[in-house]
């Protein structure tokens, strides 16, 4: 990916964007080790269900930013629809 930076005051602050593949993968491979070593240490206690929560939120989380992140192209196409009306109106 291609370093982006963006303005803090007067000066540029690089930073590289991160994929969203790359936030999901270690969430679900460490939320299935803690699933797993719940119910080993605490096989009667309802820990492991908050650890299969916890691991289902962040994979849904992550496929939720995936939709987020594919452009909108209705609301593109109503957006440039309006400018369009409001130059018209302007001129």
């Amino acid at each position: 990916m291609a370093r982006k930076s963006w303005t803090v005051g007067l000066s540029e602050v690089p930073f590289e964007p991160v994929p969203i593949s790359s936030l999901s993968q270690p969430a679900t491979r460490h939320g299935r080790e803690l699933e797993r070593r719940i119910t080993k240490r605490f096989p009667d206690a309802n820990l492991c269900q908050v650890a299969v929560e916890l691991t289902t939120m962040a994979r849904e989380a992550a496929d939720r930013a995936q939709h987020i992140s594919r452009p909108n192209i209705p609301l593109r196409v109503a957006q440039w629809l309006l400018v369009g009306c409001g130059l018209t109106l302007v001129t």
